[in-house]
């Protein structure tokens, strides 16, 4: 497995508001990859995606021993209770941040997490970043957006291509760090040979189309050059927001 990651501010924003960081665990194939994309006005935005990223990573860290395939760890169940308690912890870190610096009132972020152990992948979400699966030439969105504009598309009101132009694509119905408590969309799947895992924020997937994005992914270059493309890409089109990008080879 190879996995790289990079953030770039977009050209539009003054400071970069999302966060990343891609963990080696202990088995040979066992990672974790953890995007968060920050919201809050002044420093709330980087600071909660901050803090989300740290706490969640330090809590799978912690219960890192459990995932252990002789623990039981790669039993779906297992893996979910593991994410719950990394996302409750990581909620309350910036809840309670947010709460004890008036400044910070209201902050939150998104989180998308991809757990990767043997062949397993296992994904947690929370808000509008998103994790795709590029399989065999064809591109598909393993996540569902936390979003208004998702939940009209869902009950038929409007299109995926009206979404996209909604002038309340922005708007989240869930994030983390927001409320005292949140829960988390949770997905699984076992990887083949030649899948390419991409999480990103929402300012690739905004500015880019799913069309786009699965063009850049079928040119097979390595994680870092297709990182890479997909940034400029993003830029490319007005880069209105940050733009962060995780990629992972099978």
């Amino acid at each position: 497995m190879k996995l790289y990651g990079a953030s770039d501010t977009g050209l539009v924003r003054s400071e970069n508001q999302d966060a990343y960081r891609i963990e080696k665990l202990t088995g040979p194939a066992d990672y974790l990859a953890v995007l968060c994309d920050g919201m809050g006005g002044a420093a709330g935005g980087r600071i909660a995606s901050c803090v989300a990223t740290d706490a969640f990573v330090r809590r799978i860290r912690e219960k890192e021993p459990e995932l252990s395939e002789e623990a039981g760890g790669t039993d779906s169940l297992a893996v979910r209770r593991i994410f719950a308690d990394a996302v409750y912890y990581a909620n309350q870190s910036v809840f309670e941040q947010s709460v004890l610096t008036p400044q910070l009132k209201g902050m939150g972020t998104t989180l998308s997490a991809a757990l990767f152990l043997g062949d397993r992948l296992f994904l947690a979400n929370i808000g509008d970043s998103r994790a795709y699966l590029f399989r065999e030439g064809r591109l598909v969105q393993l996540t569902h957006d936390d979003s208004y504009v998702q939940q009209l598309v869902d009950a038929g009101r409007l299109t995926e291509g009206e979404a996209a132009r909604h002038r309340d694509r922005n708007l989240l119905v869930r994030a983390l760090g927001t409320e005292p408590y949140t829960d988390f969309g949770f997905e699984e799947l076992t990887l083949d040979s030649g899948d390419r895992i991409l999480l990103c924020s929402d300012g690739l997937s905004a500015c880019r189309s799913d069309r786009d994005i699965a063009g850049f992914l079928r040119l097979a270059d390595p994680c870092r050059e297709t990182v890479e493309a997909l940034i400029c890409a993003a830029k490319d089109a007005g880069g209105p927001d940050n733009i962060t990008v995780i990629l992972a080879d099978i």
